[in-house]
């Protein structure tokens, strides 16, 4: 699946009172709260890598926009993640690049939450720095120097105008902001269902940002950043992440809106889960293997600056 978005603004959105154009100054509390050394390991477990197509399609984006750092045969690129979790894309990413000899990387990858950030650098990735950072303090001093800026699984937790802004400041003339997520296929109703008895009801508890309502587009059609970049693009591609019950567990309790609750209630949602999967007639072969497959769609979208 491949297509291209066009630039709409959404309809109904009161451009001087939608949330989207308040700086969020602060991290989210469900983040906060749900994003902790202790969840780091069900984070680790549950939570789905990037395919080789996905990273490929970023690939080419970052070729293009970048282009001008290209000297004889090498080209030379700076690059910054911004909520770079425990390093699931950062690690995949670094894995797809390592086979190019014709390029040389320096990643600044940014995470705010303490416990998250030391898994990411235990895992002492080649020419991969990490920091303390935020959409909308990232920690680059000079202006202009940035080719790609990359969130994943991420940016709706930081959609707003003051985050373009400074993710705008940092790049360079033509360089891009991308951002991907793996999202659940709906088109599975255990899926659905999933959805429906586990997850609305876990988000509704706060509103917290999902990436599912399509909210975070609404930041790039303000007035303050239409002018800032181009149309936004997007690309999507199926993938299913298989592995035993465990994975599923992982990938639920890995949501911060699950994580942060007490055990107790935790358990609530995990016997609705439990129930799906013991029961609904699309696992009937997954039970039978103890092979679980997850279907998602992973969704790569990007701006590139003017």
């Amino acid at each position: 699946m491949n297509r291209l978005s066009r630039r709409v603004i959404p309809q109904g959105i009161n451009m001087r009172r939608a949330p989207f154009l308040q700086p969020r100054a602060t991290v989210h509390d469900s983040a906060k709260d749900g994003f902790t050394a202790s969840s780091a390991a069900s984070y680790e477990k549950g939570r789905p890598e990037y395919t080789e197509e996905s990273l490929q399609q970023l690939m080419n984006v970052l070729r293009v926009s970048g282009d001008h750092r290209v000297t004889g045969n090498t080209a030379k690129y700076n690059i910054v993640e911004l909520g770079a979790g425990t390093g699931k894309f950062t690690q995949s990413f670094i894995r797809h690049v390592a086979p190019l000899s014709d390029l040389q990387l320096r990643y600044l990858a940014t995470e705010p939450s303490e416990g998250f950030r030391a898994t990411l650098a235990a895992k002492k990735l080649p020419n991969v720095v990490v920091a303390d950072g935020t959409g909308t303090r990232i920690p680059v001093h000079n202006d202009g120097e940035v080719d790609l800026v990359v969130a994943a699984q991420a940016f709706h937790w930081m959609d707003t105008v003051a985050t373009l802004q400074e993710i705008h400041r940092v790049l360079a003339p033509r360089g891009a902001f991308a951002m991907i997520w793996n999202t659940y296929d709906y088109s599975f109703d255990w899926l659905r269902q999933l959805d429906r008895q586990v997850l609305t009801p876990a988000y509704d508890l706060d509103g917290t940002p999902r990436q599912q309502s399509e909210e975070w587009r609404k930041c790039f059609f303000a007035p303050e950043t239409l002018p800032l970049f181009s149309a936004l693009h997007s690309w999507y591609s199926p993938y299913v992440h298989t592995g035993t019950r465990d994975v599923v567990l992982n990938r639920i309790a890995s949501t911060s809106v699950i994580a942060k609750l007490p055990e107790a209630e935790q358990q609530k949602y995990f016997a609705r889960l439990n129930h799906i999967l013991d029961t609904h007639p699309e696992l009937a072969t997954a039970r039978e293997t103890q092979q679980f497959g997850v279907p998602y769609v992973t969704h790569l979208a990007w701006v590139v600056k003017r």
